[in-house]
């Protein structure tokens, strides 16, 4: 996509999840297998996160498995968690279930459940999202924009991920639920990102959206890769601190965890497209032609809606 930094730094030195697995023994795994249907699909899980205040950064990711991963990750996880409900800021900060726990005794926990999740064979993808530069630049800016824009990101990036997956097959997404956004970002994934004609991808998506809570294994492990994606990004950007932390290193170095950051920049170049398409009402231009031949194919009204749609649109054909 244009306008996209992404940063993924270093390459891979792959392990493998048998090591983590060595004090689970393999019937158990398999007992845990034969309570539940086995549904031939990819299954991406995802979460959000934000700064302390939510002011300065915003970042949604998806993790993406087959029903076999998430089967043994699941396993691995209460067994390291002991059955706790995991969420990142409350394990770093000390609060939520990790309130009465020692400063070192979660900072292992963090740092064995990163470990956990690099050494499976998952995918993950996270957007973030810089918040001034949205308010300041973006069209018609609301409260919620943000998250709609990174989940419109993920989406897209790991349904083409499960286009190239071998062998291919739909995903299924379910994501934290979120009351603020759940009946819009439905809509959104249900009546546009599962129905855009000329995106080749939208037919591996499957047809409905899915929520889940926090106890929720999957939506744990989003949270961790939500936060990290969120943390680098607010480093790098609002505090100018360049570091990569050790444990988002960790998922870097397997090259299947990627980071893609809306910045500033981002938002302004898309208002300046977004302002073109104002100033191409009623002209001859290259770009009202199209967005005009756009309207048409898709039937839709002449909005402020449907101009971002279309600018996101382009980006996705590019």
């Amino acid at each position: 996509m244009q306008g996209i930094v992404v940063d993924t730094q270093r390459k891979l030195t792959n392990n493998d999840l048998g090591s983590v697995l060595k004090n689970i023994g393999i019937e158990e795994i398999r007992q845990a297998r034969k309570k539940r249907l086995v549904i031939s699909m990819l299954t991406v899980y995802g979460d959000d996160s934000s700064d302390a205040r939510g002011v300065r950064t915003f970042s949604v990711a998806g993790i993406l498995g087959t029903q076999d991963e998430w089967d043994a990750l699941k396993l691995v996880w209460v067994k390291r968690t002991g059955g706790k409900i995991f969420h990142a800021t409350d394990c770093e900060s000390g609060h939520g279930e990790y309130k009465d726990i020692p400063y070192d005794e979660r900072f292992k926990e963090y740092k064995d459940l990163t470990k956990i999740l690099a050494q499976t064979k998952m995918i993950g993808l996270g957007f973030a999202m810089d918040i001034d530069g949205y308010k300041t630049f973006m069209p018609d800016p609301h409260e919620n924009g943000p998250y709609y824009h990174c989940f419109s990101g993920v989406v897209m990036g790991l349904a083409e991920t499960a286009y190239f997956h071998v062998p291919q097959q739909t995903v299924k997404f379910i994501f934290d639920i979120n009351h603020k956004v759940k009946y819009n970002t439905a809509f959104l994934y249900e009546n546009y990102l599962t129905n855009i004609e000329d995106w080749k991808y939208s037919s591996y998506l499957e047809d409905e959206l899915g929520f889940a809570t926090s106890k929720t294994i999957g939506i744990q492990v989003a949270d961790l890769f939500a936060h990290e994606t969120m943390k680098h990004f607010d480093n790098q950007s609002a505090l100018n601190q360049p570091h990569i932390r050790e444990s988002l290193n960790a998922l870097f170095d397997t090259d299947r965890f990627k980071c893609f950051f809306y910045t500033k920049e981002y938002c302004q170049n898309f208002r300046n497209k977004y302002d073109a398409l104002e100033r191409g009402a009623g002209q001859v231009g290259a770009i009202s032609k199209n967005y005009k031949k756009w309207l048409s194919e898709h039937n839709c009204q002449d909005n402020c809606e449907n101009k971002t749609r279309y600018l996101i649109h382009c980006e996705t054909a590019n």
